[in-house]
């Protein structure tokens, strides 16, 4: 019978349980990845991973997961450093391109890997809405001073569609016109703010 595992130990497992199937699911794609390679490759018995997680769409879920909360986290902690409300989306914009550069593997898995059963998987699902409701009230705080003209949702989807863009063309190596992915990343939000700030100001 196995033994019964303290919570310290089991969230310990799981931690690295994620991290190695983060490498695997970025080197090798998710459909080569096996609960038994998983478990090779952390030199446990082919069945101790399903102590842990249903599948391998649980684990993948659990690291996209992981993923959001730590760009949620480092939002946060940036955002209430800043109190006008453009410097608010500026810090934004600087957190969001400095985790896709410093964590691609995993920004990579958050974004280009969603998964169409993303309500099954409570952890994700709730780490989703938190970012998402961050960069709303962001752009809200914006339109509440008067200085962004777009409705804050539509606003939110825009400045989220540019960031995202500028990263995917960075780490797929298309940024090839003569603009680096700093210089390209900064001119983007710039001119995404001129085009939604209000000119009677």
């Amino acid at each position: 019978m196995p033994r019964v595992l303290s919570e310290q130990e089991i969230t310990l497992f799981r931690k690295k349980l994620c991290a190695v199937a983060a490498r695997q699911f970025s080197e090798k794609g998710y459909e080569k990845v096996s609960m038994r390679s998983l478990a090779d490759a952390l030199d446990v018995s082919r069945m101790t991973p399903y102590r842990y997680f249903k599948d391998k769409a649980e684990i993948l879920a659990a690291v996209r997961a992981s993923g959001f909360r730590q760009l949620t986290d480092s939002t946060e902690a940036a955002l209430a450093n800043a109190q006008d409300p453009i410097a608010r989306l500026e810090s934004l914009a600087s957190v969001y391109f400095q985790f896709a550069v410093e964590h691609e593997d995993i920004y990579r898995l958050m974004f280009d890997m969603s998964q169409q059963d993303e309500a099954e998987h409570p952890e994700l699902a709730e780490q989703l809405d938190r970012l998402q409701h961050l960069l709303i009230r962001a752009a809200t705080a914006g339109v509440d001073a008067g200085i962004v003209q777009q409705d804050a949702t539509l606003a939110t989807q825009l400045f989220w569609a540019g960031m995202h863009g500028v990263v995917t063309l960075h780490l797929s190596k298309k940024l090839k016109l003569g603009w680096s992915f700093k210089e390209l990343s900064t001119e983007m939000v710039e001119t995404l703010y001129r085009g939604m700030i209000s000119h009677e100001r």
